[in-house]
């Protein structure tokens, strides 16, 4: 799927679902992580010091990416609130399905109605809890990319870090009398995040002697 250029269209027809749903597959695909950040209801600016991994740099330097296969019909709330619609994707040669809901935002201001996919708050991205007790000097980065920023902005009540569905060869290079720099294969096995990835950064901190 071609990468899409320019803002979201906003839909408020459920008619249309099905086509944002490729619209934002249309963003992944391409590489285009902010574009298809501003489709969900996640409040976080994809500028933002503590937003690399959402940021168009780093996600367009992964190899595999999702690729819409199958879009089902959505299933609308009696209230006409929240929709249901099954999608089917892949990374690479894996193949994957998921039940994505989106949610009914209505007009505001000069922004019209329109509808947002829901992220999970508790589940979303990948678990960095390990990275504070590297040393501080600690660098980050995922194919070149510099995303240390992510790993030093982590707010006291979340070790979370916001990432689409992808792997991510994140090379961490601690500095200290003996520099150590090694890869460590994040794979964001969902489009809105992993569990899968729990502890492989304590991991990491505790085989250093963290």
């Amino acid at each position: 799927m071609a990468p899409l250029d320019g803002p979201p269209e906003f839909d408020a027809d459920t008619a249309g679902l099905p086509g944002q749903v490729e619209t934002f597959f249309g963003y992944l695909a391409g590489g285009q992580a902010a574009a298809a950040l501003r489709m969900t209801d996640v409040a976080i600016d994809e500028s933002a010091p503590g937003a690399p991994f959402i940021g168009d740099e780093a996600y367009e330097s992964l190899m595999d990416r999702p690729s819409l296969k199958n879009v089902g019909e959505p299933k609308v709330s009696d209230d006409g609130t929240l929709a249901d619609i099954d999608v089917t994707y892949a990374i690479g040669a894996d193949e994957r399905s998921e039940t994505l809901q989106l949610a009914y935002v209505d007009k505001q201001g000069d922004i019209p109605a329109h509808w947002v996919f829901v992220v999970d708050p508790a589940s979303a991205g990948f678990d960095a809890a390990g990275a504070a007790d590297l040393p501080s000097g600690t660098r980050y980065s995922v194919n070149g990319v510099d995303v240390t920023s992510a790993f030093e902005n982590l707010s006291g009540s979340s070790s979370r870090v916001m990432a689409f569905a992808g792997t991510y060869p994140l090379e961490i290079a601690v500095p200290g009398t003996t520099p150590t720099t090694e890869t460590i294969a994040i794979d964001v096995d969902t489009l809105f995040g992993t569990m899968s990835a729990d502890g492989k950064l304590s991991g990491f901190a505790d085989s250093l002697g963290g």
